[in-house]
């Protein structure tokens, strides 16, 4: 393997980048991340989740009690709610630790990844769980607000997708159209229909791989925001 490990340090990454000066960016936060925590088994382990957890549901009835627990045992998939854990864990931290029977977690909050990976590795040590063969940080979500709130007109842009169905109006990057990214800017207008004003308008940042990638999602974002000024939005306490 000769690919470095992916940096979990985005604040020192994008300070070593250099932070520019925005036009239109007035705060940015971090308001979600998610890691995934995969077990380390041993060959025995591996071989019944393989071959016998996934192909034992079909055999059975797996609606039946007796049958779901066995499949339960069995198997890392639950045949009723792939979501169902065993323990629900409040940490030191904001967010929730879930665990799964079959000792997958899954850590989510507001805080940095690797706060995320301090937490998981103290309750690992604790609770004394299997160690981990792989960890996974799907979802990475930070916003932004702006000096000057964006007009839903956004959507007429080149790069945007809306729906009727979905409040958002995604930005398509040169980076995702290539496949080089995952990171879709989606802004929220926050335009009220029924008196036809705008509160303060926000953009989320999902998927970026890297602190390089976000801080290029984030100066395009700022770009496109200035070309879109709205004329009516209403002002807002912030505290």
């Amino acid at each position: 393997m000769t690919d470095k490990p992916p940096s979990l340090m985005w604040l020192r990454d994008i300070n070593r980048l250099g932070i520019p000066r925005f036009k239109n960016i007035h705060k940015i936060k971090r308001s979600n991340v998610v890691m995934l925590v995969y077990p380390k088994m041993g060959v025995a382990d591996e071989r019944n989740r393989l071959m016998i957890g996934g192909s034992i549901h079909n055999l059975i009835d797996s609606q039946e009690k007796t049958n779901r627990n066995m499949i339960g045992m069995l198997s890392n998939t639950n045949p009723s709610n792939p979501f169902t854990h065993d323990l629900l864990m409040i940490s030191g931290f904001p967010g929730k630790l879930l665990v799964f029977s079959e000792w997958n977690m899954i850590r989510n909050g507001k805080f940095s990844q690797p706060e995320h990976l301090s937490l998981v590795i103290r309750y690992i040590r604790k609770q004394n769980r299997p160690w981990f063969s792989g960890i996974a940080i799907p979802n990475n979500v930070v916003s932004a607000s702006f000096v000057t709130p964006v007009d839903k007109s956004i959507a007429k842009n080149s790069r945007a997708v809306s729906s009727k169905k979905f409040p958002g109006i995604s930005i398509v990057s040169a980076r995702k159209m290539a496949e080089e990214s995952r990171c879709t800017p989606t802004f929220y207008t926050g335009y009220n229909t029924k008196d036809k004003r705008q509160k303060r308008s926000t953009v989320n940042f999902a998927g970026a791989k890297s602190a390089e990638d976000l801080l290029y999602h984030i100066n395009l974002v700022d770009g496109i925001s200035t070309l879109y000024p709205s004329s009516n939005a209403v002002e807002e306490d912030e505290s």
